[in-house]
């Protein structure tokens, strides 16, 4: 590559800004404003000091629940998350551990899963075919970890 040739090139200072030419410049447009959409509305719930559990329903299920037991009260409670643990071979005798049931957590709380089981039990693992894979047999640590995070865990053979 050598030098350009620079000679070549017309200087014309002042007269280049001549040819710019906006076809926009003189169009005008006034778009119609709307108004903001109504936002819904939105039952208040009145908290019920004599029955705990009952403060989040809506006030014609709470007369429901007064219509047909005066004296129960409903306890909504989280049910714990079971996992089921399996062991596999893959080629050449590489073992693996299957961790399914964890498909019903979005995409975040799976990356979070994976970085801390890396993270606690110092092993390789990832997804695949919403099958949580830890790399070896991770069955007895796993179900620790699990459980000290409040799952239920199952292991199958």
């Amino acid at each position: 590559m050598g030098k350009k040739n620079r000679s070549r090139q017309r200087i014309d200072p002042g007269q280049a800004n001549a040819f710019h030419v906006n076809p926009f410049a003189n169009l005008r447009l006034e778009l119609p404003r709307t108004s903001d959409p109504p936002l819904p509305v939105v039952e208040k719930l009145e908290p019920e000091t004599n029955k705990p559990g009952t403060e989040f329903l809506p006030a014609a299920d709470r007369e429901l629940l007064k219509a047909f037991d005066q004296d129960t009260a409903i306890v909504f409670t989280k049910r714990a998350p079971t996992v089921t643990l399996h062991l596999e071979r893959r080629s050449r005798g590489k073992r693996v551990t299957c961790v399914k049931g964890v498909k019903d957590l979005d995409a975040l709380e799976l990356m979070e899963l994976v970085r801390e089981l890396r993270q606690r039990l110092g092993i390789g693992a990832r997804f695949r075919e919403e099958i949580l894979e830890l790399q070896g047999d991770q069955r007895r640590r796993a179900t620790d970890w699990f459980q000290s995070q409040g799952y239920t865990v199952r292991i199958s053979s």
